[in-house]
């Protein structure tokens, strides 16, 4: 298995686990010794850059290739970002548990904390900034948060409960610009005109699946990696969680949803192909 982050801090974060009850070793899905008994050789901090599905060997960061007979893809998403924003410090995307503990270090020094995006991790950020006793604004193009994943009554009510508990509400709107000061943002410009001041920004828009390293590989690429129902993009190579299409139209990127029984369902007896 190859993987482009560490081991002890590549570990994909849960959405609640970056709060200040938590500490990290809570977050893990298997202890070491488990791990160990897995008896897998594991190349972390070895990236994937190419697939060569004729040679049958995944191309790893430096040259080396790993051979395989059965491969499955389960390389993730990358979170969006906005224009002008990922080289300011005090801007923070969630996505690995590094960025989790970037963003705890960055609240405990209290600052004015605006969260860009209003859907699932959007709106646990503002819930536990809040938790903070911080000063939380959060804003989003659509008229309540969580429309998408609620509908309009449900979301209604979760867009009260936000503002029950303090979150300052901006909805309908989204982000111009960023405003910054010595590298360091310092606040955002809107779309109705208002300025807000910020000194910490979440940005929670989504993501894209990371499949740029398959490029060239024979594959389908659109939104994700193009499979069957058994979730296998050609023989001997699966697609697996966040990057995975069923057919060529439907959808199954959903990083809330409990994908793991029904895609070793798929896979047949005992989880293999």
């Amino acid at each position: 298995m190859t993987s482009r982050t560490p081991p002890t801090t590549g570990r994909r974060c849960p959405s609640r686990s970056w709060r200040l009850l938590w500490e990290h070793d809570r977050i893990k899905l298997r202890t070491d010794e488990e791990v160990d008994a897995l008896d897998a050789e594991l190349l972390f901090g070895r990236p994937a850059v190419g697939l060569d599905t004729l040679a049958e060997r995944v191309l790893l960061d430096g040259g080396d290739s790993v051979p395989y007979d059965t491969l499955v893809i389960a390389t993730g998403v990358t979170p969006r970002s906005l224009p002008d924003a990922h080289h300011l410090a005090g801007v923070h995307l969630l996505r690995t548990l590094d960025d989790a503990l970037a963003l705890r270090d960055d609240l405990q020094r209290r600052p004015t904390v605006a969260v860009v995006g209003a859907g699932f991790l959007g709106a646990e950020a503002a819930a536990a900034a809040r938790r903070m006793g911080l000063d939380v604004t959060m804003i989003d193009p659509r008229p309540v948060p969580m429309r998408r994943q609620f509908g309009d009554r449900i979301a209604g009510l979760v867009g009260q409960l936000h503002r029950d508990n303090g979150v300052s509400m901006r909805c309908g709107t989204g982000v111009t610009r960023f405003l910054s000061a010595g590298g360091h943002v310092t606040g955002l410009e809107l779309t109705d005109g208002t300025v807000l001041d910020a000194d910490l920004v979440v940005v929670a828009i989504g993501a894209v699946p990371s499949v740029d390293w398959l490029t060239g590989s024979g594959l389908c690429l659109s939104n994700g990696v193009e499979c069957d129902a058994a979730c296998r993009a050609v023989p001997g190579i699966y697609a697996a969680g966040e990057r995975r299409l069923l057919g060529t139209t439907k959808q199954l990127r959903r990083p809330h949803a409990p994908r793991a029984p029904a895609e070793r369902d798929r896979a047949g007896p005992g989880g293999r192909p």
